[in-house]
């Protein structure tokens, strides 16, 4: 069985050039693992959450969300605001990788609706604790991930939509 991801990237899909340069991607994980330069890990959602994950609303909200741009505004922002101390609406126009995957987590249920997705950078989705205990490493240098997996998205410190 062949793994498919979906991510919002810089990178090309290296094996379709049919597909977009930058954005919301949908590949193998194969072939972007072998791709990649840099570190990848591997995380399932926790146990509770998988037990309640809906497959048919997941995959439309996927296919909805291929070809969107990627959110260089919002990369942009984050490196000049670290502390959230500016809020702006969340959007589903464009995205960067922690964006689309909060906005999957929303639509399950796993995060709470009030959660703005725009303000989640990678750092705090890995920190949310809402993944199953063990991650793996696939690629790159060995490195822990810091704060796995370490948040009460409860108590998140994010701001409201």
């Amino acid at each position: 069985m062949r793994v498919k991801l979906i991510e919002s990237t810089t990178d090309p899909v290296a094996f379709d050039p049919a597909k977009p340069h930058s954005g919301v991607q949908i590949s193998y994980a194969s072939e972007r693992v072998a791709g990649y330069d840099g570190a990848v890990y591997c995380a399932q959602i926790g146990p509770r959450e998988r037990s309640e994950f809906k497959l048919r609303p997941f995959l439309a909200f996927c296919a909805a969300m291929e070809g969107r741009p990627y959110d260089t505004g919002d990369i942009a922002r984050m490196a000049l605001d670290p502390l959230h101390l500016f809020c702006c609406g969340d959007s589903y126009k464009e995205f960067i990788c922690s964006q689309l995957g909060c906005a999957l987590e929303k639509l399950e249920g796993i995060l709470p609706a009030w959660v703005n997705s725009k303000t989640v950078t990678p750092e705090d989705e890995v920190s949310f604790k809402i993944w199953a205990e063990d991650y793996s490493q696939l690629s790159g240098r060995p490195a822990a991930l810091k704060g796995f997996n370490s948040i009460d998205p409860l108590k998140w410190r994010g701001h409201a939509a």
